[in-house]
């Protein structure tokens, strides 16, 4: 899981020094971007990655959030309630993610009867139970903090 965490990471930064490139590239031009369609393509590309890159920096960063609400429970028991309150947060963070892994893959799949499917990546069963097992393995220790508060 964790070798995973980091070749996706490294992947994200490979791509986003891409459209840091691409960005410095379009202010060079000095041009509306709207004349040109496919730099709109790379504006709303760029935008969605760094979304994803604050998402998977958010999602690394759950176990060690998860060990200090724990140590913040243990130091201060009369924190009970926040540590509970953001133990639930956490949770469903990791249900919302789980869930959009499902509607992504569904997505890609209805997706496939419009468009060749070598263009849509690997969606397969495996590749998503291996994703949802790598979900599992590095966030299962959320609902284990919900259950031990």
């Amino acid at each position: 899981a964790v070798d995973l965490m980091d070749e996706s990471a490294v992947k994200l930064s490979q791509l986003s020094s891409s459209m840091n490139r691409v960005d410095q590239k379009i202010a060079e031009t000095n041009t509306t971007i709207s004349k040109f369609e496919n730099l709109k393509k790379v504006h709303h590309a760029k935008d969605n990655l760094k979304k994803v890159i604050a998402q998977v920096g958010f999602f690394a960063q759950v176990p060690e959030m998860v060990q200090e609400l724990r140590k913040e429970l243990d130091k201060d028991p009369s924190k009970l309630k926040k540590v509970y309150l953001e133990s639930l947060k956490l949770e469903s963070l990791q249900i919302a993610l789980k869930k959009e892994v499902r509607v992504s893959r569904n997505r890609k799949r209805s997706m496939s009867t419009l468009v060749p499917i070598s263009t849509l990546g690997d969606y397969s069963a495996d590749l998503y139970s291996k994703i949802n097992d790598v979900i599992n393995i590095h966030l299962g220790i959320v609902p284990e903090l919900v259950r031990a508060v």
